[in-house]
Parts: C-alpha cells; sequence; structure tokens
C-alpha cells in the first residue's frame, strides 16, 4: 500500500472475485493460517479494495487471516467486519503503516507463531499461499529472514546498500514452488518473515519504511522471492487528513 496521497488510480491488472459483495464462508475466529504462521492484514480507509483483499484471500487458501487491523478508518470499514469472524485490531486513529503494522506484528509474536505475514489492503490473492513450503524452506536458510509473495516492480539496488540486487539461482521447491535468494530490502509489501526479529525492526528509528529497510539491514540477514507469486500489487495513491502516513 503505497503511503502517497490520491484516491483510486488502480495500476494492476483487474482480479477476477465473485460479483457479490458478500463476506466469504470463514472459519471460527482466528484460525491459524497454519500453526506457525499468523497473517496480517492492515487497512485505512479502503473498504473497496479490503473486500476484494479478503474476499481472494480467503477463496485461494480457504482460511481467514488472524487478524486484520484498522487503523482509523472511517469509510464503515470496522463496521463492516465486525460480522465476519474476523480478529478485528481496531485504531480510534490513523497510526501510520509503522506503527499499526508492529502492534499486530507484536501481537502475534506474542501469541507464539513463528512466522508473519504481512498483507495491506490493496494486496488481493491470485494463488493459494504455500505456507508450509516457505516454512520448511526458512527452517532450512536461516540465512534468510523474509521471502517475498507478491508481483511488483523492483528496485535495481537495495534501497539501503545501493548496492546492486543481484539474485541467485532458482532453487525448486516441492510441488512445483520456486524459490530466489537476493540482496533486496525489507518493506511492507506482502512478505512471510520471521517473528522473532519483530523486537529488533521496532527499535527502527526513524518509524518509517525507511526505517524498517535500515534496521532490517543490520540483521545481516537475505531476503528471497517466491516464483510464481501469490498475490497481485494494487498502486492506490491517496489524499486527505489524517492521511496514510508512513
Amino acid at each position: 500500500m503505497r503511503a502517497v496521497a490520491s484516491r483510486a488510480s488502480i495500476a494492476a491488472a483487474p482480479i477476477p472475485v465473485a460479483a457479490t459483495d458478500a463476506l466469504p464462508t470463514v472459519a471460527p475466529r482466528g484460525l491459524r493460517a497454519t500453526a506457525r504462521t499468523a497473517v496480517v492484514v492492515l487497512t485505512w480507509n479502503d473498504l473497496a479494495l479490503l473486500k476484494q483483499t479478503l474476499r481472494t484471500f480467503g477463496q485461494f487458501n480457504r482460511r481467514t487471516p488472524t487478524y486484520v487491523v484498522d487503523s482509523g478508518s472511517i469509510d464503515g470499514t470496522a463496521k463492516w467486519l465486525a460480522g465476519g469472524g474476523y480478529r478485528l485490531i481496531r485504531h480510534p486513529i490513523n497510526l501510520g503503516i509503522f506503527r499499526a503494522s508492529l502492534d499486530a506484528w507484536e501481537r502475534a509474536a506474542s501469541a507464539g507463531y513463528e512466522f508473519i505475514l504481512n498483507l495491506q489492503s490493496d494486496f488481493p490473492c491470485t494463488r493459494a499461499a504455500p505456507f508450509e513450503v516457505l516454512e520448511e524452506y526458512l527452517d532450512a536458510n536461516p540465512q534468510v529472514g523474509f521471502i517475498r509473495l507478491n508481483r511488483w516492480r523492483e528496485m535495481r539496488r537495495n534501497c539501503v546498500t545501493h548496492e546492486p540486487i543481484v539474485a541467485g539461482p532458482a532453487e525448486a521447491l516441492r510441488d512445483g514452488w520456486r524459490i530466489v535468494q537476493y540482496n533486496y530490502h525489507m518493506s511492507f509489501h506482502p512478505y512471510l518473515f520471521r517473528a522473532n526479529i519483530v523486537a529488533f525492526l521496532k527499535q527502527a528509528w526513524p518509524r518509517t519504511e525507511r526505517g524498517l529497510m535500515r534496521q532490517y539491514e543490520k540483521l545481516g540477514l537475505r531476503g528471497a522471492k517466491l516464483q510464481p507469486a501469490c498475490f497481485s500489487t494494487i498502486e492506490c495513491n491517496r489524499h486527505g487528513t489524517p492521511g496514510w502516513r508512513h
């Protein structure tokens, strides 16, 4: 979710979704994606896209997110979510991406989850995410801190180190998945990452996406990206008060 200003320029191919606005059939409140991974979805005044993201996630994965975080929306988001069986974290004001995300990540880590899949309201799902495959990969590769799961134009350089992005060879995983390690930076995109780094990430300064990137680099961990991707990315410009702050 871009923290830039204006509301409805959508720069992504349409994702096929059901014509109805109804919530998908959801599992009991707080169902874990697996016993090890928590799924966090953050939103702010983005009800239309949130419906699409939650609907497609439920359709492909047959489960619900662990936490849905509403950072002070005034567009009816909380009311719509209330009857859906979601574990809602509701903030009365917009905390910004960093603080609202970290709050949910800390809750997931405290609840004993080992991994966290970070989503926002403009990341519709395009295929089922292979949670167990990714968990196995992270278990076997302690040098990797996160796995990127979305399609998005990538920068040519690491935003923190300014080094050219260099990708390793594609590694075959089970069930036809592939993964590539590379020196990309962490961000608030659809990343599945280790919950045990949350306390360290919380120390980032400034408390912005760039601060998160810098803090992650201090860990000395690499990144990886899954092929094919499981999520699309809708670039949504925003405006208004208080604004979707980094």
